[in-house]
């Protein structure tokens, strides 16, 4: 179990932040570049398959950190060959225990104010590839069960301990990433919970078609980014505790910290070269005496 506290002087600071803290236009330019530089890294060599499609994700948003008047943008990111998998019950007595993907990539955005972490919010992708132009990708029913009611789970691989209980509150928590070099030039995101508007009940197989043209509730990878760090959609982990328990058994898992008390237990855990699974990291620090609408202009740190 992980706690939080939260005393006066950390929610007078939270208050006073929501009213002047924004990301400055110096920071915007840069992201657009990051991101212009992403896509045409995967337009260069398109992409194979999921695995490669998380590679280069994770490849492409390790950049370097720059400074923009007094606020300061840094990614880090990081990647396992270990997929992480969890397990749930089921209401099915023949196979009451249900064992899925977690997902692919974790997606984190942190903004700290006089080193207090003001924001934090995180997103959780499953990539579904293909190399047919037809648009209708084949979604896991039991997954997609969990990503859209999140039953009580544990992880399963790597070995954790304990149980999750998680009630998301934002509907772009859980979110499908459609990828495929005949099929979309760059990744088309959507979230589970407004799939699940679309078809209206989840099928009784174990798998089904989803058509994205089917749905307008939809992003293109751009957009996508974007949103996020304007803290349009993903889940608020500072409101969600036991999400913020998860995200940091994730940090865990890919070695980075912070990580919950106690060494990774990875035993028994054998690596394979043909799965994998990504964290990437947006930090932005600043201070309480920034005016982020003045600043244009962003420089390389280091």
């Amino acid at each position: 179990m992980c706690y939080y506290l939260r005393n006066d002087k950390f929610i007078a600071l939270l208050a006073y932040s929501v009213r002047i803290m924004s990301i400055n236009a110096g920071i915007m330019n840069y992201f657009d570049k990051i991101i212009n530089d992403y896509h045409r890294a995967i337009s260069n060599t398109p992409i194979t398959g999921e695995l490669n499609f998380v590679d280069k994700t994770v490849e492409n948003f390790t950049v370097a950190p720059i400074q923009s008047g007094e606020q300061t943008f840094s990614v880090r990111s990081a990647r396992i060959h270990v997929k992480p998998f969890i397990t749930y019950k089921s209401l099915n007595q023949k196979n009451p225990d249900v064992t899925v993907e977690l997902g692919d990539l974790i997606i984190i955005y942190k903004h700290t104010l006089n080193d207090a972490l003001i924001k934090w919010r995180a997103i959780i992708i499953q990539t579904k590839f293909k190399k047919t132009k037809n648009l209708s990708w084949d979604i896991s029913t039991n997954q997609f069960t969990f990503l859209v009611h999140w039953p009580t789970f544990n992880i399963s691989r790597p070995h954790s301990t304990g149980l999750y209980t998680i009630n998301p509150i934002s509907k772009t928590w859980a979110v499908y990433g459609f990828i495929g070099p005949n099929a979309t030039k760059y990744p088309i995101y959507y979230s589970s919970k407004r799939m699940m508007d679309h078809i209206h009940q989840i099928p009784s197989k174990d798998h089904f078609p989803f058509n994205v043209l089917d749905n307008h509730s939809w992003d293109y990878s751009k957009s996508f980014f974007k949103k996020f760090l304007n803290e349009r959609i993903g889940e608020n982990l500072i409101e969600n505790i036991e999400a913020a328990c998860l995200v940091n058994k994730l940090y865990k898992v890919v070695r980075l910290e912070p990580d919950p008390p106690g060494d990774p237990d990875w035993e028994g855990i054998t690596s394979s070269s043909d799965e994998g699974f990504g964290l990437i990291e947006f930090h932005i620090a600043g201070n309480s005496d920034e005016h982020p609408e003045k600043i244009s202009e962003w420089k390389y740190l280091g």
